[in-house]
Formats: C-alpha cells, structure tokens, sequence
C-alpha cells in the first residue's frame, strides 16, 4: 500500500495556512505552477523539494538543487537547524525551504476536539452573519484601534498630573501625540522588515505591541514613582525598576520577532533577551563613564505625589534642623582661606597709611579755614 502523508505550510506565527494530501510519489514542491505544492515565496526554487519513496516504504524528502537550500528544523529541545540534501520524514518532522517551512502530518493522527460554538444555533446556515455579529469580530485594524486609544487616553492622563501650568491642554493633546508618532514610526521599521522577510508589512500588529509596550512602560513609571515617594532613598525600588524595564523591552523585542521572524518561539526570547542584555551594558557603561561625584543639582529622591505626608516616611522638624546643621559644618571645613605672609600684610598696613595722608591734610585744611 503507497504512503499517505500531509504536508502543512506553516506561517510565520507557525499557524497552519494551507494543507496538502500526497498519495503518488514521485511529488514537488516549489513556485512552479506543476508543483504538487505550490509556494508563493521569492526564494523558493520553482523545483525546490521531492518527496519520494524510499526502498523500506518510508517518504523521504529530497533537495532538487535549489538555491537556498532545504533546511530540517531542530526540535524545540534539540541543537540548531541543519541544512540537508536527504531527510526521512517522520510525524511532526518540520523542513525550511527559502522563507516558508513545512510540516509532515499522517492521515491517522488525533486532531484537537471542536470547539463549542456560543451560538448553539439549531441548524447550520450558510448565510453570512447579520452586521451586528459582524460587528463584534475583533480584527487587528479593531484591536490596534483599541490598544492606540486606550494608550493615548494612559498617556494624555499622565501628561495632565504632571503639568504644573493653568492652561494643561497643549499638554495633554500634544505630548501623546508625540509618542504615538514616535510609536507609529518605530512600528513602521518593523513593519519593512516585516515586509523584506514575509512579505506582509502587518503595520497594524506592530503598532499594537508597541503602544502596549508604551503603556505598560508609562505604567512602570508611575509606579516607581509612588514607590519612590513613599519610601525614598531606597536600592531596592531602582533594581526592581531596571529589571521590570528589561523584561518589558526583552518581551517587545520578542513580540515583534514572533510577526517577523519565523525562527521558534525559544529562539527568538534568546535574541532578545541577548540584544537587551547588551543594551544594558552598553548604557550601563555610558552611565559608569559620565558619573560625576560632584554635581551642581540637587538630586531629588522621589517624586511629589499627591497625598499625605503620613504616607511617606518623615522626620520631625528637630531631627530636620540637626541634619542641616551637620550638612553646614561639612560644607563649612571644604571652605579653606589662604593664610597671609606677615610682609604681605605690612605692605598693606603702610599703603592704606600713604592713602589716608592726604585726607587727614585736607581735613585740616578746612578745619584751619
């Protein structure tokens, strides 16, 4: 009896785009139209893969001479992809051929149970939905419609407690629009590169992730902020700070490599979180570097937040003026005067003397008139 197997082209979230029943052998895929599977990728060969029977029975997959390759992906727990002219296939067995990657299924294999339709309508219809259930499908131009108002509404919030000026409206308009630009930007280099290695820009999913990431980050901010007002001074609130920042921008990095990249889930938190950590020494080292002891500002160890003072951790005013009085005498012993030579101050004795003659001669002068 001929093998049967099923080939599933994957996209780049690894989610199933189209699946393909292989009954005869000798078949191919590739971008040629006489293809048994036909890929719209550039840097697919038009005869890039054959699938053929091996002497024991088994469907093994052969390189065609392409250009790029035909590549077996490793396991989620094995070493990396290898590049291969001849792989047996096996359930689950997974190929990288130019940018799109194929996975091998047996007619025989469990699939997942059906999910239980909310509707529970009692006899299937072919009729579209009516507008208002069409209305509710949550599709990403809804979701980053959402995600972008309910991060401008966070932001626009900010701005508006952190203005101390009467008229907060340009504030509250125009600085949410500043990072919402700056966002849209950033989602648009992704989106190119998005666009070189899938050929979709989806602008849209990136402007989600990073208006989220916005938000959370705003977030972030806000609650250090209250931490630091309610307990100044404090290591521990900036070493949770730093790492809660480096998660927040590993997890960007990663959210954004999971639209345009198609390496494994593992892998691509392995690039982020190796090109967050060397961005962290990078600006570590610029800080190590630019850190003076002395400094012409007061460095304020908090911020001013509106609510009691009971909140915070005070001292009386006692305690208060005993500080400043320390605080004085130290800046008082940095003050040296330079001690005066004894000839020094003769010379000066004697010309003030020589400047005072002529005043006490005109004083009698005036006196004798």
């Amino acid at each position: 009896m001929a093998p049967v197997i099923v080939i599933e082209v994957l996209d780049e979230r690894g989610q199933v785009r189209s699946r393909t029943r292989l009954t005869s052998f000798p078949a191919t895929a590739g971008r040629g139209y006489d293809s048994h599977i036909m890929l719209d990728d550039p840097y697919v060969d038009a005869r890039h893969l054959r699938f053929v029977e091996a002497a024991d029975g088994r469907v093994v997959a052969e390189d065609a001479g392409s250009v790029n390759g035909t590549w077996l992906l490793g396991r989620r727990t094995a070493a990396a992809d290898e590049r291969v002219e001849r792989a047996p296939l096996a359930p689950g067995t997974e190929l990288r051929i130019g940018r799109t990657v194929l996975r091998v299924r047996l007619p025989d294999e469990p699939v997942p149970p059906a999910l239980v339709d909310g509707t529970r309508s009692p006899a299937p219809s072919l009729a579209p939905p009516p507008p208002a259930a069409r209305g509710r499908r949550l599709t990403p131009a809804r979701v980053t419609a959402g995600v972008t108002a309910a991060a401008y509404a966070a932001f626009a919030l900010s701005a508006y407690e952190s203005t101390v000026d009467r008229a907060a409206t340009p504030a509250v308009l125009f600085e949410p629009l500043a990072y919402v630009t700056l966002f849209a930007l950033w989602a648009g280099v992704w989106a190119l590169a998005n666009r070189a290695t899938w050929h979709r820009f989806n602008f849209a999913a990136h402007l989600a992730i990073v208006m989220a990431a916005g938000a959370v980050a705003m977030l972030l901010v806000e609650g250090v902020q209250w931490l630091e007002y309610l307990s100044p001074d404090t290591g521990v609130v900036s070493l949770v700070a730093i790492a809660a920042a480096l998660a927040l921008a590993a997890g960007l990095l990663a959210a954004h490599l999971s639209l345009a990249s198609a390496a494994p889930r593992r892998r691509r938190w392995r690039r982020a979180v190796a090109v967050t950590a060397t961005l962290a020494v990078v600006l570590g080292v610029i800080g190590v570097a630019s850190d003076d002891e002395f400094d012409y500002e007061l460095a304020d160890p908090g911020e001013l937040k509106p609510a009691s003072g009971r909140w915070a951790r005070t001292v009386d005013m006692g305690a208060f003026l005993a500080e400043a009085e320390k605080l004085r005498a130290r800046t008082d012993s940095l003050v040296t005067v330079p001690a005066r030579a004894p000839e020094a101050d003769s010379a000066a004795a004697e010309t003030a003397g020589a400047s005072a003659l002529p005043h006490e001669k005109k004083s009698r002068q005036r006196g004798h008139r």
